[in-house]
């Protein structure tokens, strides 16, 4: 996330066409460049102990280390993997359901959950009676989520706890949810979770941590839980986990339910239940949550293996070609040699670093990024990169059409320059001895093309009207230029509602307005006003590089503003109040943060209170820019930039969404396309 009140260009053009809150005529912008759309072309996570057609293999191997069900990385919050047991019934009793679980890498702003008392195997996650969250971050937390009078769970703030258990990766985690029934026919939920070592990865058994520590153990106690449906649901988000063992025991420890995932026991939202342990109850498909032997493909000697497609990286409109990554470990390494990827090879190279940019092994665990051409370092980084042994390090390559490439590993890269990338690519070592083992796992490869929109500037002052046969006058909006989703009413539909506006009333996640046309690089301003439900979670803002004009809001790009209710949030707070957060749903940015906590002069900006604001999305090169202003502010508050988002996919359809029960007018609505000159 970047908080910047640098005044930019654009942002000095935005003070002075919105300085009356009227439309504008559109400034002359410079041209921006054409919009690069990422795309994920394939990734590989080598569970198969066979290469697929994908690679021709060169002397490696694939060895099978365990077997789990794999959570790989997906972000539903309204899907999830459903017992198909019924846990709870009519009577209380005590139990425990514990699961062994390994993070493999997170991916954004990442959650482990169960949720608790479903009332069928196929229902959505979020309308479970209760969850429990495991927020994973450095400061991440365990909360209790509750069913509201909506029918959704929401978070209950007072059980917040602090919980940095996961921002160590020491390895198996233990998680046991311990049920005891309590008074008026309630349950006191005991949640304990800690690492285990020794862990055998075959018995699926480990020992527990004896020295208990800030990152090693973990006590929470929520009381008074009130469930009445029978079933229980895991799900994570943006996480690749693997789910080793869960066992579910009575209080006298006998095991009523097991699964070591060595057996494919799951089934999915097509398909009937039957005698699965498990179903996938909506979203996720057998790419997304699957039973499978966990592999990683073996290197040594100067075992390589070649991705056969061949990677064309000229194209004048494009800066970005193409990104490969995958978690390398290294269990032995000689001086000199090096684990990388091979770029710009010929069909017929007959070594894996002809062409070559890795880590190249300097003295013992210290590395160095290295350009390697037929087992000579031609360049290297000044860098010194410390690299443990038996320890995953996601390394990425990221190709350029100007020949240059970049290669980094966490918050070390280093860009390597006429490096002709044109050609085949593989992944394996260079320059190895007889005693080299290095391992690889979690291939991605995502490409980019050129997107740019011709469609011509989208306004509107929400005061068209029609007459009737009858003479009556209504609002109305053309349908075949707009889209209107749920729970968006014209004015005259409302009483007491704006005139000049369009109404959001109780929105849902299908609650979105905008133009039936596709953008890429764009300016989109309005004026909002917030009439009802300042409560935690409602949210308005764009979304945008739709596939379709109607998706749902939970699948789709966004940027909006959040409410997060009465409370404190923030660690400069003195009092609780009413909270605006800027956030993006679905993307995020390359420090991996999401959450923009807004501040004027110190204290909590609050959008909630029926004030009218004026907001500004500025998206163009692949980044998002936030400013808004109160109405009677000043207008050069406008030229503050108080989010962006970067690195994100833009071409597409543009709207304006509500998402949980939010109500706003929206007012003056305007949609510039900076593609066009």
């Amino acid at each position: 996330m970047i908080f910047s009140k640098k005044i930019k260009i654009i942002s000095i053009l935005i003070v002075m066409v919105l300085a009356a809150c009227v439309f504008f005529s559109r400034p002359v912008y410079e041209k921006a460049d054409a919009t690069a759309v990422k795309y994920h072309g394939y990734d590989d996570d080598f569970n198969d102990p066979n290469f697929s057609n994908v690679w021709t293999n060169r002397d490696s191997s694939i060895e099978v280390s365990y077997n789990a069900l794999r959570f790989n990385g997906s972000n539903y919050w309204g899907g999830g993997l459903v017992a198909t047991n019924k846990v709870f019934g009519e009577e209380l009793k005590a139990f425990k359901i514990s699961i062994d679980l390994l993070i493999n890498e997170r991916l954004g702003a990442p959650y482990i959950g169960l949720a608790i008392g479903g009332q069928n195997t196929s229902i959505e996650w979020f309308a479970y009676e209760y969850a429990v969250l495991f927020q994973i971050a450095v400061d991440g937390r365990v909360s209790l989520f509750e069913k509201t009078a909506e029918g959704q769970i929401q978070e209950k703030v007072e059980t917040r706890k602090d919980c940095k258990l996961f921002s160590s990766d020491e390895g198996v985690v233990r998680i046991e949810y311990t049920f005891l029934p309590s008074e008026s026919d309630t349950y006191d939920l005991q949640v304990n979770a800690y690492y285990l070592k020794n862990y055998d990865y075959i018995a699926k058994t480990g020992d527990l941590t004896e020295i208990p520590s800030e990152y090693s153990a973990s006590e929470f106690l929520f009381e008074g839980l009130t469930i009445s449906q029978p079933y229980v649901a895991f799900n994570t988000n943006n996480l690749i986990v693997d789910f080793l063992k869960c066992t579910m025991t009575d209080d006298s420890g006998v095991e009523f339910f097991s699964d070591d995932f060595s057996e494919d026991k799951i089934t999915y939202p097509s398909e009937a239940v039957g005698d699965s342990q498990w179903h996938v109850c909506a979203y996720y498909d057998k790419s997304q949550i699957y039973v499978a032997p966990i592999g990683k493909v073996a290197f040594k000697n100067d075992d390589y293996i070649v991705f056969n497609s061949k990677l064309n990286t000229v194209d004048a409109k494009l800066n970005d070609k193409y990104i490969i990554s995958g978690k390398f470990s290294v269990m032995s390494i000689g001086q000199g040699s090096a684990f990388g990827f091979g770029v710009g090879m010929e069909e017929t190279s007959s070594r894996a670093d002809a062409s070559f940019i890795g880590l190249a092994n300097l003295d013992g665990n210290e590395y160095t990024f290295a350009k390697i051409k037929n087992g000579v370092i031609e360049k290297r980084s000044p860098d010194i990169i410390s690299i443990e042994e038996n320890v995953g390090y996601t390394v990425t390559l990221s190709v350029r059409s100007d020949r240059s490439v970049v290669i980094s590993l966490g918050d070390y890269s280093a860009t390597f320059t006429s490096s002709d990338a044109n050609g085949f690519m593989c992944v394996g070592v260079s320059g190895a001895g007889a005693e080299t083992q290095v391992y690889f796992d979690e291939f991605s490869f995502d490409y980019f093309v050129s997107k740019t929109s011709e469609e011509k500037n989208a306004e509107n002052d929400f005061l068209g009207v029609k007459e009737d046969e009858n003479g009556f006058f209504d609002y109305y909006l053309s349908e075949k230029d707009w889209y209107i989703g749920s729970k968006i009413s014209f004015p005259s539909y409302i009483e007491g509602a704006q005139k000049g506006s369009l109404v959001f009333d109780g929105c849902d996640q299908y609650s979105c307005f905008g133009p039936k046309r596709k953008y890429s690089d764009f300016l989109v301003q309005f004026r909002v006003k917030v009439t009802s439900n300042a409560s935690n979670d409602a949210s308005f803002g764009i979304s945008f590089a739709k596939s379709s004009f109607s998706s749902n809001i939970d699948l789709s790009n966004a940027v909006g503003f959040f409410c997060n209710g009465y409370e404190k949030i923030h660690k400069n707070d003195d009092d609780k109040s009413f909270q605006t957060t800027i956030i993006g749903r679905n993307i995020s940015t390359r420090t991996g943060e999401t959450a923009c906590y807004i501040r004027e002069n110190g204290e909590a900006v609050n959008m909630w209170d029926g004030r009218t604001y004026v907001c500004v999305f500025e998206v163009r090169g692949r980044n998002v820019y936030v400013y808004f202003k109160e109405e009677n502010q000043s207008d050069d508050v406008l030229a503050i930039c108080r989010a962006e988002y970067t690195d994100v996919n833009t071409y597409g359809y543009v709207s304006v969404y509500g998402t949980n029960g939010v109500g706003f007018s929206l007012i003056d609505f305007k949609l510039t396309n900076l593609n066009v000159e």
